[in-house]
């Protein structure tokens, strides 16, 4: 695996980070209108934590924090952490919050694990 990110691997990375923040926000809300909040409190509580690990992430990206990849370790496994209880639940919501919570972890991963030239 090239560690050496492109210009096209970056804009994906951070079009990732934008729409799992994204989604984690929508299936928040969305869940949180449902009559049964009790028990998605562990989901509901990583869709908050997955959202703002995501805008961090991103904003540390965007400014070249020297502690962004450290950051993106954190981030890739709160979004995996994410995807695990998302994709337990019967609901299509969640199941598709779960898939993009994985990218986002893989890509964060990728990130974290890149060299810079």
């Amino acid at each position: 695996m090239d560690r050496v990110l492109t210009q096209k691997k970056m804009l994906e990375i951070i079009k990732s980070l934008q729409d799992c923040a994204k989604m984690c926000e929508i299936t928040y809300m969305l869940l949180f209108q449902k009559e049964k909040v009790e028990d998605r409190i562990v989901q509901l509580s990583l869709l908050q934590d997955c959202k703002n690990i995501c805008n961090l992430c991103l904003d540390f990206i965007k400014r070249d924090s020297r502690y962004a990849k450290e950051l993106s370790f954190l981030c890739s496994y709160i979004c995996l952490d994410c995807y695990a209880e998302c994709s337990k639940k019967p609901d299509y919501q969640s199941k598709v919050c779960g898939q993009i919570c994985y990218e986002c972890g893989i890509n964060s991963r990728v990130f974290a694990l890149s060299v810079k030239l």
